[in-house]
């Protein structure tokens, strides 16, 4: 009976772990999931998982109504509306400043302008807003949305309901955008 001889390994730290998940990229169980739905990044690869792509490689989403939501999301997103994660000083009168305030900047007050006038187009028809948002920002599923803006509590049908919103709210970004 042969014994393994055991070897003093140094301790993994949390520096090891970072560099071995950014070398390493997505995991071969993952890419098997995925059924080629990623992209290459300096030379790692990663998922395409979010709700956009999804949509698209389901074919569910034009290409145009995909690079409109991508762009939504982006003016969201660069306007400081996404939210940031920090605590408060509990030790200053009043806590800490949450929520989006006024701008930052130029570069978010411009984002911000720009969030708002589509969100106006999309203010057109009932529930659009609230779809195109769940869909894009949150990034909630069909039936889920399907479930929060119609009466339907058939899965099916709760998806239908929500897809046609959706693409309605897609073309009129679309046109908003002039894709």
């Amino acid at each position: 009976m042969s014994r393994r001889r055991r070897r003093a390994n140094k301790p993994i730290t949390v520096k090891d772990v970072i560099d071995a998940t950014t070398r390493q990229g997505t995991t071969p169980e993952r890419l098997r999931k995925a059924n080629g739905h990623t992209h290459i990044e300096n030379g790692v690869q990663y998922m395409r998982d979010d709700t956009l792509d999804r949509a698209l490689s389901r074919g569910r989403l034009s290409s145009s109504q995909y690079e409109a939501g991508k762009k939504y999301r982006h003016h969201w997103y660069n306007a400081g509306l996404a939210g940031t994660l920090q605590s408060c000083n509990l030790h200053m009168i009043g806590g800490a400043e949450f929520g989006a305030g006024m701008p930052r900047t130029e570069n978010e007050a411009f984002h911000r302008q720009q969030y708002r006038r589509a969100r106006l187009e999309l203010d057109q028809v009932r529930f659009c807003v609230d779809v195109v948002e769940a869909f894009i920002l949150k990034e909630c599923g069909l039936s889920e949305i399907g479930y929060l803006v119609s009466e339907y509590r058939n899965r099916p049908q709760a998806e239908a309901a929500a897809s046609t919103l959706l693409r309605i709210g897609f073309d009129i970004l679309v046109r908003h955008y002039g894709l």
